[in-house]
């Protein structure tokens, strides 16, 4: 439901992603993550999708899931 990523944009894509799981990883536990803002976005596009393709209640809540 959005345009594919073009070869050439992969490994970039795929390297800043291992960054930013390597600096997730470090982060302490109970502190919130830097990237908290992005993750909230990130669920919300989810969920958007998850209504477009109009799937079940079993869905959403699943998504509420990982969203708490």
């Amino acid at each position: 439901m959005t345009p594919a990523l073009k070869p050439a944009d992969v490994n970039e894509v795929v390297a800043r992603t291992d960054k930013m799981n390597e600096e997730i990883s470090l982060e302490e536990p109970e502190a919130v993550s830097k990237y908290q803002a992005l993750a909230r976005a990130f669920m919300k596009r989810l969920e958007i999708f998850a209504n477009k393709l109009q799937l079940g209640p079993e869905y959403q809540e699943v998504l509420q899931d990982l969203e708490d």
